[in-house]
């Protein structure tokens, strides 16, 4: 199975679930309907569709857009539309309506992994599962258009303030920011014990939209490394930088200016914890999806349909509710399918114009590649990684590594989110460029190796 890949019963749930939450913000904004794609096209689609949700409302430069979104420069379709006092308000809607879903989704998360399962109870689910990730995924889907949109229009401010660097200046701003990727990262470096992590944030996995892959409370790591003595995680830090970084720009802002700017620079850091939030809930949902999928299979196994319970991730959902209505009752129904189907790999949005700066320092230290977890601390222990993507398994490392160049992601990613609360200097660029040394710069977006 390719690292983005989504099994033959993902697809079935996930994709037109992200397409309900596309259509959902569209409609919010009064924005066309969007042309869906097949699922091999889906992740790619859905970066383009969000980026032009973006560019028609915060009347944003498609190429800011795209660099935020590491999208190819001629990917976005749009242009900007509407008044900006508007798509304020609208924002602030939004954020005021996160909070009481949110809860929802999570409380029915909670109800669901709390289940015996009886039959009634998995066909109660088998109801309730395609709404409310549609739910969840819409709320992601809002949070993410007001973060980049919110960071992009604070660029935008920010060069119209005459603030030197409006990039390197507004990632300096959202130094610190609190999501639940720093927090998982904190509470390692703060001494949490194995178990009680894992009963915190176990819901997390390497890739969580696949529900076939285990999440980390199946089976996280016995040999974690403890917090090192010296780290470059330094979430104190990072919120002094922050707020040093803002005094600097509303001083250099006109006095007719620095309202606006003060309260995009709120509204920005605020979208962002908002986001990861979202994340984080559409996180406990697909765990309780994943826990109704294993049900069915122990249901399915009692009639001899179900061989081993990973089969289940075979079929599709309306598979699955036929199994489980008693229309399909014998292997026969279930054996072609289980025995061809394959994951259905997720390629990238392409190659990008530009690298993208996510928080830290100018750094020169050596490089290392890391295609896969880390086998030791000492491996990346104050070197620069250089890997395609970070997880919830990579919380130990962050603590040892020096800095962070991540070759796919986005303003939002997880290695992005970690990075700007802990200052860790960070990077997303396509180049595998790795190096003895390696020099870095986020504030201007250079990579080099000097050797």
């Amino acid at each position: 199975m390719s690292d983005l890949s989504l099994s033959p019963l993902s697809v079935s749930l996930i994709i037109p679930a992200q397409h309900a939450a596309q259509r959902s913000l569209r409609r919010s904004l009064s924005l066309t309907p969007p042309t869906f794609p097949g699922p091999a096209e889906s992740l790619a689609w859905h970066r383009r569709s969000l980026s032009e949700s973006i560019v028609s409302t915060w009347q944003a430069n498609p190429a800011a857009v795209a660099v935020a979104l590491q999208l190819p420069a001629d990917a976005i379709d749009a242009r900007p539309a509407g008044k900006i006092k508007k798509t304020l308000l609208m924002a602030r809607q939004m954020l005021e309506a996160k909070s009481p879903e949110s809860a929802r989704l999570r409380r029915w998360s909670a109800a669901v992994l709390g289940m015996s399962w009886s039959q009634s109870q998995l066909l109660q689910v088998m109801e309730e599962v395609e709404p409310m990730l549609a739910a969840a995924m819409t709320v992601v889907e809002q949070m993410a258009w007001l973060a980049v949109g919110s960071y992009v229009h604070m660029q935008a401010l920010l060069q119209r303030a005459g603030v030197d660097d409006a990039a390197g200046a507004a990632m300096r701003l959202m130094l610190g920011v609190e999501t639940p990727e720093g927090r998982q990262v904190d509470d390692w470096a703060q001494g949490l014990s194995g178990e009680a992590w894992r009963q915190r944030w176990g819901h997390r996995a390497d890739f969580e939209l696949d529900l076939a892959r285990p999440r980390l409370a199946e089976r996280m790591p016995g040999d974690w490394p403890q917090p090192p003595q010296e780290t470059s995680w330094q979430p104190s830090q990072a919120r002094q930088l922050a707020a040093q970084e803002q005094e600097r720009v509303l001083q250099k802002a006109g006095w007719l200016q620095r309202p606006a700017l003060r309260k995009q620079i709120d509204l920005c850091r605020e979208a962002l914890q908002a986001y990861g939030d979202a994340g984080d809930t559409l996180a406990h949902v697909l765990t309780a999806v994943r826990r109704w999928c294993l049900a069915a299979a122990a249901e399915g196994a009692e009639g001899d349909r179900i061989h081993q319970a990973d089969e289940i991730f075979q079929l599709e959902i309306e598979e699955i509710k036929q199994m489980l209505t008693g229309e399909w009752h014998h292997r026969r129904h279930v054996a072609t399918q289980i025995a061809t189907r394959t994951a259905v790999s997720l390629p990238s949005a392409g190659r990008t114009a530009r690298a993208l700066g996510i928080a830290g320092q100018r750094l020169q230290a050596p490089g290392v590649w890391g295609e896969e977890l880390p086998a030791a601390a000492d491996v990346v222990a104050g070197r620069i990684v250089v890997t395609p993507r970070t997880s919830a398994a990579w919380t130990p490392y962050f603590l040892y590594m020096a800095g962070l160049i991540c070759r796919e992601g986005t303003l939002l990613s997880h290695g992005a989110a970690v990075a700007r609360r802990g200052g860790l200097t960070m990077l997303i660029s396509a180049e595998r460029t790795v190096g003895d040394p390696m020099r870095v710069d986020p504030a201007q977006n250079p990579l080099k190796r000097l050797n």
